[in-house]
């Protein structure tokens, strides 16, 4: 895997999520995880 890519990363409130992607578009991987921290409790 070399070249260029771009990553998108999303922190939310419960979870954070990244993904990343070619130049074209393409998804090469993606992931998420809870934040843990108890936000969504309080809503």
């Amino acid at each position: 895997m070399s070249g260029k890519y771009l990553l998108g990363v999303d922190n939310g409130g419960t979870m954070i999520k990244a993904a990343l992607f070619t130049l074209d578009g393409k998804e090469v991987s993606a992931a998420s995880r809870a934040t843990g921290n108890g936000l969504s409790k309080l809503f």
